[in-house]
């Protein structure tokens, strides 16, 4: 009797051991927008069930931005002192109910700069400070409303992008901003979970039994 039942449990462990396992499957694009904007669609694909044998636990969300400008800045005022080129931006990126933001905050300086000498664009009261950057990374997730996601075509991330520059450090000043953009890339990340077709339980079961009816002989 006792042979059965560990030839019971055996079978059991047989049937249920390769029931399920936890995976990933992700998809990665680009984005590169002049800021501000109002939106750019990144299309990024659905996640492909293979007809129910691939159960989604949860969808990720990423946004990974820079935020950047080339710029200059000049003293406008009748004293000299230093000045600082400070940049503040987000991005966003939006998937349905999945919501993403990034936050950048960069600043470069401060740069010694004379009283102004009356000609825009050069001289001691002028500086260039090249390209002004910053970069962060933010992330979604959700844990239900999946049916959206499913399929094998591909869905819209709807990126945008807003920022802006200001001079410090002095009281009057001019700032010129050129190739204002926010580039990255978006990513969605699907967490599954591998569930074997009904062939296979058939099979597995099937085959428990057999061992079961052998071992009872």
């Amino acid at each position: 009797m006792r042979a059965a039942h560990m030839c019971g449990f055996l079978a059991a462990g047989l049937i249920l051991a390769p029931m399920a396992s936890a995976l990933q499957v992700s998809d990665t694009q680009p984005f590169n927008v002049a800021v501000p904007t109002s939106n750019q669609l990144v299309p990024v694909a659905q996640f492909d069930d293979m007809g129910g044998t691939r159960v989604l636990n949860s969808i990720s969300l990423e946004i990974n931005s820079t935020i950047g400008a080339n710029t200059t800045g000049e003293n406008d005022s009748l004293s000299g002192g230093s000045i600082t080129m400070n940049l503040s931006g987000n991005a966003t990126a939006d998937l349905y109910t999945l919501n993403t933001a990034t936050i950048v905050n960069a600043s470069a300086g401060p740069v010694a700069v004379s009283a102004t000498d009356g000609v825009s664009g050069s001289g001691p009261d002028f500086y260039n400070f090249g390209n002004v950057s910053g970069n962060d990374t933010d992330s979604d997730t959700i844990l239900s409303g999946f049916g959206s996601f499913i399929g094998l075509g591909t869905i819209d991330v709807s990126v945008d992008a807003n920022g802006g520059f200001n001079i410090s450090g002095v009281s009057n000043s001019t700032l010129q901003v050129s190739n204002f953009n926010a580039s990255g890339t978006v990513k969605v990340i699907y967490d599954y979970t591998q569930v074997p077709e009904p062939t296979a339980l058939s099979l597995l079961s099937l085959g428990g039994l057999g061992l079961l009816r052998r071992r009872r002989r």
